[in-house]
C-alpha cells in the first residue's frame, strides 16, 4: 500500500451487518461451477446504463484498470479484461492476500488447530521465546496481528517505504527476527499497517497446521471454491508470503468475496464459521488510513455498507451485503489513483442497483455498456501518422550508454508502418519486444527468459519530431514502464525511464552508435 497522504480520504473496505443472517447464504443463492453464470443486469434488478457509464469513465480516462468484474446475486452482469490483459491470466492482488491469510486463521481455529484470536503468539512459537526481551510481548495474541495492533515497531509499510520488510528479507530467521522487533505501542491501542505481522499470521497457520498456508489453502479453501489456479511464494524459511504475492485469476478473486458475502458457505459446504465472517469484517479498530475502520485484515467502510480487501496498485475484492454485490478489480493505478475504484464501486455498481427484483429489459442500455465493454476488451487500430524524419535516422541502430540499468547494454528501435520492435540487448542475449503505432499493444510469447514472468505488451509513439515513447506493461503486475527517447541532431540521446505507477522518473544519457550487431535474439 501506498501513503495515504497522497490520496483523497478512503472509505472502502469492509463493514459487517450487525446481524447475521444477512450475510447467511439463502435458499435460492445461486453457485459458480467452472465458471460464473451470467445475466444481464436488468436479470439482476441493475441499470444497464448506469453500468455503462462506469466503464465509459475507464475508456474515456484511459484509467490503467485490467479487469472489472460485477457479481449480483451470484451472477456475472458485467466484465471486462481490458486489453492486453486476457481472461485466463492470473494477476497479482498484493495485500488482498492478507485477507486470504486471515481466512485460513478463521479455518484454523474452526478446526480446533488454533485455540481462538486470543492465543498468545509465544505459545505458538515457543523455540522462538528467547528472543523476546520485553514482557509486554507475552500478552501479544492472534487478534493483535488480525488487527494491526501490536505495538511491534515494524516500520515496514508505504509510509516507510517498506524499510522494515526489507530489513525482515535480510534476516535468517524471518519469524525471530518479528518477535524481536522493539515495542513502540502497548499492544491493541493503535492501528499501524504492518506487513510484517501479517507475515507472521501465514507463519502461525503453518505452525498450527504442519504445512505451508498455500497447502492448507488448497485443501480447504481454494480446492473447495474451485480455485486451481494459484501462484503463491514462500520465503527462503518455506513459509508462504502472508502479506502479499498471491496470483489468482480476476474471477477466482471473486469466489473468495462471494464466500464472505454467503457467510463463509459454499454450494452447502462450510468453509469458514459464519461466526469469523462476522468477526473479520466488522471494525475492530480505528484505522482512518485506506479506509475507516479495520477488522481482520479487512478494511471496513461502515458508512458505505462494504468490506474490502485491498492491494497495492488498485487490486480491489469489494463486498457489499446490503446489495447482494461482489465486485473485483485488477489495476496498474498511480498512487493518485488509488481510489478510483471506490468511486466506482459507489457510484457505477452500487448506484446501479434498482431493485431485488428484475426490471424490465433495457436493450438500449444493455447495448451500450456492451459497446464499452467492446472498446475496452478489443480496442480498434488509430490511424498512424506520418513517420518523422528521425525514425528513420535511428532505426536499427544501437543506442548506448555505460549508465542503463539492469544489465542493459544497449537498445535498439525498429520501426514498421503501424508497430515496430525494441531490441534490448544483455552481455550474452537479447530480448525483443513489439510495440503497436496504432494505438494497440503488441504481446511478446509466453515464453520469457528468467529476468522476465509474465508476458510483456507495449505499445509506441512519436511525441514529436524527435521524442518517441513506448509503454511497456507485464501482463498481470500492477505497474507500468514508460521509456521517453529524446534524439538530438547529433548522436546523442537522452532516455527517460518512468515508472508510470509511483511517477519516478530517472534521465539517462546516451548516444547512438554504428548499425546493431547483436548477439543470439529472443523473439519473446
Amino acid at each position: 500500500m501506498k501513503k495515504p497522504q497522497l490520496f483523497a480520504a478512503l472509505s472502502i473496505a469492509a463493514l459487517l451487518a450487525a446481524c447475521s443472517g444477512r450475510q447467511a447464504a439463502r435458499r435460492d443463492t445461486v453457485w459458480p461451477g467452472g465458471s460464473w453464470p451470467r445475466s444481464t443486469p436488468e436479470e439482476q434488478g441493475m441499470d444497464s446504463a448506469r453500468l455503462a457509464g462506469l466503464f465509459r469513465g475507464i475508456a474515456e480516462e484511459e484509467l490503467p484498470i485490467d479487469s472489472v468484474t460485477v457479481i449480483r446475486n451470484g451472477h456475472l452482469v458485467a466484465d471486462a479484461h481490458v486489453h492486453p490483459f486476457a481472461p485466463d491470466r492470473k494477476h497479482i492482488i498484493h495485500s488482498c492476500t492478507k485477507s486470504i491469510v486471515s481466512t485460513l486463521i478463521g479455518i484454523a481455529i474452526d478446526q480446533e488447530k488454533l485455540s481462538g484470536v486470543d492465543q498468545k503468539v509465544l505459545e505458538i512459537f515457543p523455540d522462538r521465546a528467547a528472543v523476546v526481551m520485553e514482557e509486554e510481548k507475552r500478552v501479544l495474541t492472534l487478534e493483535h496481528f488480525l488487527t494491526m495492533s501490536h505495538g511491534l515497531r515494524t516500520r515496514d509499510s508505504y509510509l516507510y517505504r517498506w524499510e522494515g520488510l526489507a530489513r525482515m528479507g535480510r534476516s535468517v530467521d524471518w519469524v525471530a527476527h518479528v518477535l524481536a522487533l522493539p515495542m513502540e505501542a502497548d499492544p491493541g491501542t493503535r492501528f499501524d499497517y504492518s506487513n510484517c505481522g501479517s507475515f507472521l499470521l501465514s507463519a502461525v497457520v503453518q505452525e498450527a497446521v504442519g504445512t505451508t498456508s498455500l497447502a492448507y489453502a488448497q485443501e480447504h479453501l481454494f480446492g473447495p471454491l474451485g480455485i486451481t489456479d494459484v501462484r503463491w511464494p514462500a520465503n527462503p524459511q518455506g513459509i508462504s508470503i502472508g502479506w502479499g504475492e498471491i496470483w489468482l485469476r480476476p474471477h477466482d478473486m471473486a469466489r473468495v468475496g462471494y464466500l464472505f458475502l454467503n457467510g463463509g458457505t459454499w454450494d452447502g459446504k462450510r468453509i469458514v464459521s459464519e461466526r469469523w465472517v462476522r468477526q473479520a469484517t466488522r471494525s475492530r479498530i480505528e484505522a482512518e488510513t485506506l479506509a475507516p475502520q479495520y477488522g481482520y485484515q479487512w478494511w471496513v467502510d461502515q458508512d458505505e455498507g462494504l468490506f474490502m480487501a485491498l492491494g497495492y496498485g488498485g487490486q480491489y475484492i469489494a463486498v457489499s451485503p446490503r446489495s447482494r454485490l461482489v465486485a473485483v478489480f485488477t489495476s496498474a493505478l498511480p498512487e493518485t489513483d488509488f481510489f478510483v475504484p471506490r468511486r466506482l464501486i459507489l457510484d457505477g455498481m452500487v448506484a446501479a442497483v434498482a431493485s431485488d427484483r428484475p426490471l424490465d429489459e433495457n436493450p438500449q442500455g444493455r447495448e451500450e455498456l456492451a459497446g464499452w465493454i467492446r472498446r475496452l476488451t478489443d480496442p480498434t487500430p488509430e490511424p498512424v501518422p506520418p513517420l518523422p524524419d528521425t525514425a528513420a535516422r535511428v532505426h536499427g541502430r544501437r543506442i548506448e550508454s555505460d549508465a542503463f540499468a539492469a544489465a542493459i547494454r544497449a537498445m535498439v528501435l525498429e520501426f514498421g508502418e503501424d508497430d515496430g520492435t525494441l531490441r534490448m540487448i544483455f552481455e550474452e542475449e537479447e530480448a525483443v519486444f513489439p510495440f503497436g503505432l496504432d494505438g494497440v499493444a503488441r504481446t511478446t510469447a509466453e515464453e520469457t527468459p528468467a529476468w522476465f514472468t509474465a508476458p510483456v505488451a507495449a505499445t509506441g509513439a512519436w511525441l514529436d519530431e524527435d521524442r518517441f515513447r513506448i509503454r511497456l506493461q507485464p501482463l498481470g503486475y500492477s505497474y507500468r514502464q514508460s521509456m521517453e527517447f529524446a534524439f538530438s541532431e547529433n548522436a546523442e540521446v537522452t532516455v527517460r525511464f518512468i515508472n508510470d505507477t509511483t511517477g519516478f522518473a530517472e534521465d539517462v544519457d546516451a548516444e547512438i552508435v554504428d548499425a546493431c550487431a547483436c548477439r543470439d535474439t529472443i523473439v519473446l
